[in-house]
């Protein structure tokens, strides 16, 4: 064994020990944890600082090209910096979601108690769940919110990608992006096994960033109730922490592909909306800097066109962008229908029908029968039949339309029904 070697195996063993003693430091205060476990860790971070000091004198040493060196010239952001459709991968242009994200990693911060609380961001389409997720799981992103960053392993997996339509492909997915060896057949025990192995040799707690989780709770064929079970068992053990993104509620996609499991009841819930009001200008501001600079005022009023909604936000400032390209001033009316055209397409505002609008026929089906009975009770026709009530309902509901519409004249109608009460009922 050469001396590489024998220095990275003690780096791993004093790694070892000192996340063994951090976990053991996290049940305490600054002001309330023991003097001889402070000095332990400061002595044993010294020792792992030196480790790594020795095994990167070890490496080899790469000689500059020749020549003189060039500078690198500085990184400028894209002439356009708004952009809509695909997920933000950069995290220079990843805005907002400083509250959410607060939520899902003090949750995960509870794994130093033994007992790791899940997550499960809903909320609708094109709202940045993908884009909270990804960035969620980035290395920046956890370094600055979690007080043991290197406690946790995050995976993020997109289950859009044909390589997770499977379950074998699922698990030789994860188990290939936490470092571990793939079995030629991933199965479930196999790899509750792998994480039951990382849990012995007090490795980082993998946690798993599932986007688009309705394509796995849609192929019960490929992921059966047992699977999500054991999964479950993994989540409750403290073996593996799990994030979903979803448009709906667990339970409610458990509901639609026919699974009985209780996977969904670990999860805290997490509805993702808009971006705050201070975030959502944030946004909007980030055309004063670029090559056609957005004025204040025009700041404004892409908030006043499109809100809070990131997807629609990200789009005006493109569509101002484009506007703004040095001939004469900016179109506002042919942006906004622009920007309404393309909302109307992404979101199938023009082909699909309105979520409230089943709900208000099927209330309305049962309309005229409640309206016929009620006039019938008055009428002192209580014992009428109920497709006497539905008619009678049914009637007045359409004499009330045709007023709306103007086709009736009131005046007319009033007198035609006087002839009628005359005739039923003559003066003695």
């Amino acid at each position: 064994m050469d001396d590489r070697q024998m220095i990275e195996r003690a780096l791993e063993r004093a790694r070892q020990s000192l996340a063994i003693l951090e976990e053991q430091a996290a049940a305490y205060t600054a002001l309330t944890i023991p003097a001889h476990l402070k000095i332990e860790l400061e002595d044993k971070r010294a020792e792992v600082a030196a480790l790594e000091a020795r095994l990167a004198a070890l490496e080899p040493k790469i000689a500059p090209p020749p020549g003189p060196l060039k500078a690198v010239p500085p990184w400028s952001p894209p002439a356009n910096p708004f952009f809509y459709g695909a997920g933000i991968k950069d995290r220079r242009y990843f805005v907002g979601r400083a509250a959410e994200l607060r939520r899902i990693f003090a949750g995960l911060e509870t794994a130093a108690s033994g007992q790791v609380q899940h997550t499960a961001v809903v909320g609708p389409r094109r709202i940045g769940k993908s884009s909270l997720l990804y960035h969620l799981a980035q290395p920046e992103t956890c370094g600055a919110q979690l007080r043991r960053p290197g406690a946790y392993r995050f995976v993020y997996v997109d289950l859009d990608d044909a390589r997770c339509h499977t379950q074998p492909a699922l698990l030789g997915h994860i188990l290939g992006q936490l470092a571990l060896p793939v079995p030629p057949q991933p199965s479930m025990q196999s790899f509750q096994e792998a994480l039951a192995g990382l849990c012995q040799r007090r490795a980082p707690l993998p946690v798993l960033c599932l986007d688009e989780f309705e394509h796995l709770a849609s192929r019960k064929a490929h992921f059966p109730d047992e699977f999500f079970t054991a999964w479950r068992s993994l989540g409750s053990a403290g073996l593996a922490a799990f994030v979903t993104a979803s448009c709906q509620p667990l339970y409610a996609l458990f509901e639609q592909g026919g699974l009985t499991s209780p996977f969904h009841n670990i999860f805290d819930l997490l509805e993702l909306g808009e971006l705050s009001q201070a975030e959502a200008l944030q946004l909007a501001q980030r055309g004063l800097a670029c090559d056609r600079p957005f004025t204040l005022e025009e700041c404004q009023r892409l908030l006043k066109l499109a809100g809070r909604q990131p997807y629609r936000l990200q789009l005006a400032g493109s569509l101002l962008y484009q506007a703004k390209d040095g001939r004469a001033g900016v179109d506002w009316r042919a942006l906004e229908r622009a920007y309404r055209r393309q909302v109307d397409f992404a979101f199938g505002a023009a082909r699909q029908p309105r979520p409230w609008l089943p709900r208000a026929l099927g209330g309305l089906a049962g309309s005229p029968r409640l309206l016929g009975r009620l006039v019938l009770d008055l009428l002192k026709y209580d014992k009428a039949a109920e497709s006497t009530a539905w008619l009678v309902g049914f009637g007045l509901l359409v004499l009330a339309a045709l007023l709306l519409l103007g086709v009736l004249d009131p005046r007319a109608l009033a007198g035609g029904f006087q002839n009628l009460w005359r005739f039923f009922f003559p003066e003695p």
